[in-house]
């Protein structure tokens, strides 16, 4: 995967941790192979400048230092390689002497010791290389690729190569039923395909569920406070529908859109409808759920 938690500060999503986490669980060897794109070193003098605008937009890991070195550690058991990969320009293609240089360390470092029986990619790029690559060293294992919504690029990133690559993979995940309707209608139907719903712990339904929504007042949205997420539409809506101000609104989340929230709500005086709980644990946040009458979230590209 690209997109891999780190441990400093704990940044980063936890989409693929979880997924990993919850296999170490259940009895299973597993090993993550966290690729982090390094660029031309200009590009980390532009990140400096605008740090907080990119992380806003993207909600993205916004690296202002080259790091070159192959990295090894452990969060919650699970194993993890954070491995540089060099290329040009932000979105681009990975050159062949990179990857080349990317299996080279993998067999060295990774699977030197480790026979894999699965090999699951998450993201497109370089992984839908990589994965394939990886087949033709362990040919017994079989291999998945998950999407999570970067449909266009795919044909960008591969070329003629893309309808190849696509075929070679003997499982495809999607984030979402219209997420595989996207791939479907760009690249064809494929044969064996799952969807990769993110999923809750066992311990979270309820058997019964004596609430009654007569009245629907009381709101919460979860997630990052980042601008493709549109954290102050909701803020808006709410004003336009209750125009007494007879509602509640609780954020939880962090992110680089918090302060611009903090500044709307101080200029509209509704500091005692709406707050900002910042960044809760996901077993805590069971209780707030409970209480509200509704979730509501915008995501765009989801």
């Amino acid at each position: 995967s690209t997109i891999y938690p780190i441990p400093e500060g704990n940044k980063g999503t936890y989409v693929c941790h979880y997924f990993a986490r919850e296999w170490i669980k259940m009895g299973y060897n597993v090993r993550v192979i966290h690729f982090q794109a390094i660029y031309p070193i200009y590009f980390y003098w532009v990140a400096r400048l605008f740090r907080a605008l990119i992380a806003s937009r993207t909600g993205a890991i916004v690296y202002t230092k080259k790091e070159k070195e192959v990295s090894q550690y452990e969060m919650e058991n699970v194993l993890i390689y954070k491995l540089p990969i060099y290329k040009k320009k932000p979105h681009g293609s990975f050159s062949e002497k990179e990857i080349t240089k990317q299996l080279t360390i993998i067999n060295k470092k990774v699977t030197n010791d480790f026979v894999p029986d699965i090999i699951v990619g998450h993201f497109p790029n370089p992984q839908l290389r990589i994965v394939n690559e990886l087949k033709k060293l362990f040919p017994n294992a079989r291999t998945a690729m998950v999407l999570h919504g970067e449909i266009p690029q795919i044909r960008k990133i591969y070329g003629d190569n893309t309808d190849k690559f696509i075929k070679a993979v003997e499982v495809w995940g999607f984030r979402s039923k219209t997420i595989q309707q996207n791939f479907e209608d760009m690249y064809g139907n494929v044969n064996n395909s799952f969807i990769c719903y993110s999923g809750i712990p066992q311990n979270y339904p309820v058997e019964t569920n004596n609430r009654t929504f007569l009245r629907v007042h009381n709101f919460m949205y979860v997630g990052e406070l980042i601008k493709r997420k549109y954290p102050e539409k909701i803020l808006s809506a709410l004003i336009s529908v209750y125009p007494d101000k007879n509602f509640k609104l609780m954020y939880v989340g962090e992110g680089r859109e918090r302060n611009h929230l903090k500044a709307l709500l101080d200029s509209q005086h509704l500091n005692e409808q709406v707050s900002l709980k910042g960044q809760i644990p996901r077993d805590k946040i069971k209780q707030l759920y409970d209480k509200a009458d509704c979730m509501i979230m915008i995501s765009k590209g989801e």
